[in-house]
């Protein structure tokens, strides 16, 4: 899991401020579509890599923004799209 979440990171940090993605969609960019299968198709585990990924995109100063979702039903969290957006602090 680990070198997918690094290739995940490098990946949207070269990403421009705006882009709209979501964890599902930096996996696949990131480490392709067949690696990327063995992760999309456990729930667990992605449930997993999703909370990880957004505790090092914290750290490295890139903050999800996923505050425009509304109440409507929005599916599965690493299926929801989020805006990149850094850290004005970092």
């Amino acid at each position: 899991m680990n070198n997918a979440l690094n290739s995940m990171v490098a990946w949207i940090e070269s990403l421009p401020e705006g882009t709209e993605v979501s964890v599902a969609k930096v996996l696949t960019s990131s480490v392709g579509e067949d690696e990327a299968r063995k992760y999309l198709s456990d729930t667990k585990l992605m449930f997993e890599l999703d909370k990880q990924f957004r505790r090092m995109i914290k750290q490295r100063f890139v903050i999800a923004n996923s505050s425009d979702c509304t109440n409507g039903e929005i599916g599965l969290p690493f299926n929801i799209p989020f805006v990149i957006c850094r850290r004005k602090d970092a």
